[in-house]
């Protein structure tokens, strides 16, 4: 049986409700293939679902052990799984292939706005002989074309960057492939006056603090606010601040700490009417996937998917400027929409679909 590979060093137990692993699965089982999944997870076995997990034992992520465990894995890979479009996974690549000229190799981009524009700039900059690193990143990313089959950005900007005809003729071939969701029953619990964000809470990234100015002093009324995900140590100070100048908010806004069951933070977003997410950047945020799917207004500044989700696919919800008073104003009229019931129809993005997209790309070239 034919083996398909995802190498992702940093796979841990919470990557398996995710793209990082529910990606790879199900191709794997489309392509009629064993999913062979090499990582520093301590799983090193093979499970149920006929998954090898293959222990790399390289916690210190040293780049050189990894090369070497491609080399291994090479010529029993017949087709090769990696995220993040980097020079790394372009070298990762580049071995690969030497090692196993007819396997395929696809790249999950991963990337942001911010990180679409830095390969534009690297790989069209013109540079002096003496930039010695934009120098050898550039011709590391412009080898990729004889090493990587498909790479696939997450989003529309970030698609369309990468496809420019500058650009696109001097990489591999790039396609849209959004991440998918799962589609689930919205029916079984009653939307009540809750708000949540779901995030790494206090991360600069996820700028909490920005949402804590946002409630500071705010009329909730009968309505709940509920952060939820694990909460840095340091910013703990702010929530202390936060409840002593607001005493009001004791009852209304909560701190529930990081949901290990997904089950359970299932059980939120199903309930809870408005999602709020006020990050300073997202390559994709899954998150805004999954309060699309569970019915959720959204309100969010413009990161990740989230245009995509309200251009394309019509879900219901608003880019905001991250403005205190905009965040303010965006809240109250969605808090006056209730309970009016919003059902966004998001077969397009059902992960089996996305998947037979992806795997319809694939099958253009052929797995030899």
């Amino acid at each position: 049986m034919k083996k398909l590979t995802l190498f992702f060093p940093n796979f841990n137990e919470s990557h398996f409700v995710k793209d990082v692993f529910i990606f790879p699965f199900k191709l794997a089982k489309r392509l009629n293939m064993t999913l062979n999944i090499y990582s520093n997870y301590e799983e090193s076995d093979t499970n149920d679902d006929g998954i090898n997990f293959i222990n790399l034992k390289n916690k210190r992520l040293s780049f050189f052990k990894n090369l070497f465990s491609i080399m291994k894995l090479a010529r029993n890979t017949d087709v090769l799984f990696l995220f993040h479009f980097r020079w790394y996974s372009v070298v990762y690549s580049l071995v690969y292939k030497l090692l196993n000229p007819n396997g395929y190799c696809y790249i999950k981009g991963d990337l942001s706005l911010a990180e679409a524009e830095r390969v534009t700039s690297i790989v069209n900059g013109k540079y002096s002989f003496l930039c010695l690193k934009n120098n050898i990143l550039k011709f590391i990313y412009l080898m990729s074309d004889k090493s990587i089959d498909l790479i696939s950005a997450e989003t529309k900007s970030s698609f369309e960057i990468l496809s420019n005809p500058n650009l696109s003729n001097r990489l591999p071939k790039i396609v849209y492939i959004p991440n998918g969701i799962s589609i689930i029953n919205k029916e079984k619990i009653e939307k009540e006056k809750m708000i949540i964000n779901v995030a790494r809470i206090g991360t600069p990234q996820k700028n909490t603090e920005f949402l804590l100015s946002v409630l500071d002093g705010l009329d909730l009324g009968d309505w709940s606010f509920y952060f939820i995900g694990s909460i840095e140590d340091e910013f703990n100070k702010n929530i202390n601040k936060f409840f002593v100048e607001n005493p009001q908010h004791k009852d209304r806004v909560f701190f529930i700490g990081n949901l290990t069951s997904y089950d359970d933070l299932q059980y939120y977003y199903m309930r809870s009417y408005i999602f709020m997410l006020s990050s300073i950047y997202e390559s994709y945020a899954l998150v805004l996937n999954e309060a699309a799917v569970t019915n959720n207004y959204i309100i969010s500044s413009d990161v990740g998917c989230l245009s995509d989700l309200i251009n394309i696919h019509k879900v219901q919800g608003e880019v905001v400027d991250l403005d205190i008073n905009s965040f303010r104003s965006s809240l109250s009229a969605a808090m006056n929409r209730y309970p009016l019931v919003i059902d966004n129809e998001l077969d397009s993005l059902n992960i089996d679909n996305v998947i037979g997209n992806l795997v319809t790309h694939i099958n253009t070239k052929g797995i030899k």
